[in-house]
């Protein structure tokens, strides 16, 4: 595996876009879900049961969990990159000789 700078660049630079969008999708799903779903007043209390059941609000309860997903898979990618660069970079493997 060969990094150059250029590559890396690019690559972190995609990372952040994903993250922000997600972190993005995330934000905004959970305040629009607050707003048209689970008003803050007496009435929206006694209609959660049916709002919660709208299309509008499966929708942004759908975008909110797909966020939660990403944002899982996304500190995988991280993890796993981070180990094979680790791995590559600074292996004892060819360092070690068994006579």
């Amino acid at each position: 595996m060969i990094i150059t700078s250029e590559g890396l660049k690019t690559t972190l630079y995609t990372g952040i876009k994903l993250n922000m969008f997600w972190t993005a999708i995330h934000w905004v799903s959970v305040q629009l879900y607050h707003k048209f779903c689970i008003p803050s007043t007496f009435s929206g209390y006694i209609f959660t049961p049916l709002m919660t059941q709208a299309p509008h609000c499966k929708v942004l309860i759908w975008l909110h969990n797909t966020s939660i997903e990403a944002f899982n898979s996304l500190r995988t990618i991280l993890v796993s990159f981070g180990v094979a660069v680790v791995h590559t970079y600074f292996s004892v493997d060819d360092k070690i000789k068994i006579k």
